[in-house]
């Protein structure tokens, strides 16, 4: 399967990480948002979709529309994960 490209590479520090966590509650332990690393960045895929890696380079794709916020987490390895 074919990830969405990344149109822009950001700084995300721990504590923004820590905030997305906080904004999803339960559904941050599913798209493992604790394992995401700030030092990777964070993605843009478009205007309402952002992304995180974690340290073993699986896409966590965060999406917010309509006011909802949905996160979930690749099972392969992303080919673009800096």
């Amino acid at each position: 399967m074919t990830m969405p490209k990344i149109t822009k590479l950001e700084p995300i520090t721990a504590a923004q990480i820590k905030m997305i966590a906080n904004q999803l509650g339960m559904g941050a332990i599913i798209a493992r948002i604790a394992d995401a690393d700030p030092k990777k960045g964070a993605g843009t895929i478009d205007k309402n979709t952002k992304c995180l890696w974690t340290r073993d380079r699986k896409r966590i794709t965060i999406s917010h529309e309509h006011g909802t916020t949905i996160a979930s987490c690749s099972t392969e390895t992303d080919p673009d994960a800096p």
